[in-house]
């Protein structure tokens, strides 16, 4: 039987970027992307299925803008979204993230740098489920209709193929022996801060350039060529 819920729940997928691009304005004060915010048809971590047109009644009614924000954090707004469609995949949508709101820059240079290297970057959709239907049996909630507040752009989405794993955090500590290897990071994280990077997105960003299957000489291109990425959209 069908049950109603009115508490915002928080629902994260592993996103990788379709596409991410700068809009070209006159000032550049703001940064586009496109992907899904939420996947429809499988059983995530937490049990529960959305179901493919469970976004159809609320973007009907309220249109597809609304907040982006940074880790679901109401005071930390970075953008909005612009255009969103229901697809049989998922959530499909397209945001404008505005590069003068200090969060919002780091975050769109971590999305540029995942596209760059082929990694995952997380969305997560804050939403409330209108409409639920409770499989007993196999503890499986299946989400028919929902209403969405906001997307935030997060580090640790639910996906576990989007997690941070052991065999990189290993890796990167025996780099860190390397004197080479030390020196450059250290100078990468130092020019990202210099220029207004928080310290978390700095080392995040130095840790998404080790890539397990790289050689020590590749990881330090990709650490050179990551530089120049976030100092451009600093730019």
């Amino acid at each position: 039987m069908p049950i109603d819920k009115k508490k915002m729940e928080i629902k994260n997928i592993a996103l990788a970027f379709a596409e991410i691009k700068e809009i070209k304005d006159d000032t550049g004060n703001y940064g586009e992307f496109s992907g899904y915010a939420a996947a429809y048809g499988n059983k995530d971590q937490g049990g529960d299925i959305i179901e493919f047109g469970a976004a159809k009644k609320f973007l009907k009614e309220s249109g597809p803008k609304w907040p982006i924000l940074n880790n679901h954090d109401p005071y930390d707004q970075i953008g909005y979204n612009l255009e969103a469609e229901e697809m049989q995949k998922g959530l499909k949508v397209k945001g404008q993230i505005n590069l003068n709101v200090q969060s919002g820059l780091e975050r769109f240079a971590l999305a540029k740098q995942a596209k760059e290297n082929d990694l995952k970057h997380g969305l997560s959709i804050g939403y409330t489920p209108i409409l639920v239907d409770y499989d007993k049996e196999k503890d499986v909630r299946t989400i028919k209709e929902m209403k969405l507040w906001e997307y935030s752009f997060v580090t640790f989405p639910m996906n576990p193929k989007a997690q941070v794993d052991s065999v990189k955090f290993f890796k990167i500590q025996n780099l860190l022996n390397n004197k080479e290897f030390s020196r450059l990071a250290d100078k990468f994280l130092e020019d990202l801060q210099s220029e207004g990077f928080g310290k978390e997105v700095a080392h995040e960003a130095l840790e998404n350039c080790v890539k397990e299957e790289a050689t020590f000489k590749e990881i330090l291109e990709i650490i050179k060529e990551t530089k120049k990425i976030f100092l451009s959209v600093k730019k």
